[in-house]
């Protein structure tokens, strides 16, 4: 995954394009969601080229099988830019991705209004707890043909407030091959950076870790991988692994991003950890990095749950008993889920997992999106 604090090299030109410069700017991760792909794909692609002057090669797009970015300069920000499927064969992968977004752009056909696969997209987001999602409406005049409180109602079932949500109109023609032009992308470029933030870090909070990837590296030892996801640590911190039902105490030897040795890891940083008290096959995807007893392994926890009408498992807005896959981090665990009234139920997983208060997850029901839910206390 290609990491926010990734700065170009080169020099930028084009009309949306900043100027070549020394000055580092912040990063913001943007993932590129909506149906069908092939528009989201012309999208994203017009978006580089507007930022850099030239089309993406295909060694511009970077990342694995199911998202794919690309990376480019406004005059503001340097971009980040996933591009997710509609129908991924690893969900994790992409909620992975969507859980270190600073914003989600919805590119929408303004004659054919939302499909039902782009709002259960926008749901993934929002169970991932992204917290500003663009629109935007294309259309051959520029003008959407679509009511825009229309549009602003079917994604506030996805659980995103009004103030969450921002919708931009556009020029988009749909050409005889399939592929999408679209005009007016200037426009777009300097209403994102406007609109989509980078994430203010929670260095308050507790440092957890979800571990990504696990590597052995001769002359530095276990290398954990993964994205901070609240609280800060420093080399020579004592922390614990959670997992498999136990709690394993850990030393941080070093800190490393983007080959660049760090003393502190602060939240929302990609980093690779090095740590002693655990080998490679200690270790494991899914696995917490924190302080001892920040989190407790769960046989049972309680969460707020919600599935909303359109995902057509219920019909008031509150799941049935039954087993579900909870998507939680970089975990992915059965579990079975029982209704306690008001929105909230008790979720059993089939084994012990690592948990926190405010934790925000996804559930599937063999293989479909089902739901999402927060941690309760």
């Amino acid at each position: 995954m290609v990491a926010t604090g990734v700065v170009l090299g080169g020099t930028s030109v084009g009309p949306g394009a900043a100027p070549s410069s020394p000055e580092p700017r912040a990063h913001v991760n943007l993932a590129m969601i909506g149906a069908p792909s092939r528009a989201t794909f012309d999208l994203a692609k017009a978006l580089f080229r507007e930022a850099t002057g030239r089309d993406p090669t295909p060694a511009d797009f970077v990342g694995g099988v199911e998202v794919k970015y690309l990376e480019y300069k406004t005059l503001r920000f340097t971009y980040a830019q996933a591009v997710l499927p509609t129908a991924p064969r690893n969900l994790s992968q992409v909620f992975q991705a969507l859980q270190s977004s600073d914003g989600v752009m919805l590119p929408l056909d303004a004659s054919g209004g939302l499909e039902s696969s782009s709002l259960e997209q926008c749901l993934w987001a929002k169970a991932a707890g992204v917290p500003k999602l663009v629109v935007f409406a294309w259309s051959p005049d520029g003008k959407s043909s679509k009511d825009r409180s229309g549009i602003r109602a079917r994604l506030v079932e996805c659980g995103f407030s009004g103030g969450q949500i921002e919708i931009i109109e556009g020029l988009g023609l749909r050409l005889p091959g399939g592929e999408t032009q679209f005009s007016s992308v200037g426009t777009l470029l300097r209403a994102l950076d406007e609109i989509v933030l980078p994430r203010e870090r929670d260095l308050a909070s507790p440092f957890v870790m979800p571990v990504d990837d696990v590597f052995q590296i001769a002359g530095r030892g276990t290398i954990v991988t993964g994205r901070v996801a609240s609280g800060q640590v420093s080399v020579g911190a004592t922390l614990s692994l959670f997992g498999n039902g136990r709690e394993r105490p850990v030393k941080v030897t070093d800190i490393a991003m983007y080959k660049r040795t760090l003393d502190v890891a602060m939240h929302g940083d990609h980093v690779g950890i090095g740590i002693a008290g655990a080998s490679r096959p200690d270790v494991a995807r899914g696995m917490i990095l924190a302080p001892s007893g920040a989190l407790k392994q769960a046989s049972t926890f309680q969460a707020t749950v919600s599935s909303p009408t359109f995902l057509s498992f219920s019909s008031n807005g509150s799941l049935p008993s039954g087993e579900y896959v909870v998507l939680m981090h970089t975990m992915a665990f059965p579990a079975r889920l029982k209704p306690a009234g008001n929105g909230l139920a008790e979720i059993q997983p089939a084994d012990s997992v690592p948990v926190a208060s405010g934790w925000r997850f996804l559930l599937l029901s063999q293989g479909k999106t089902a739901g999402m839910g927060s941690i309760k206390e």
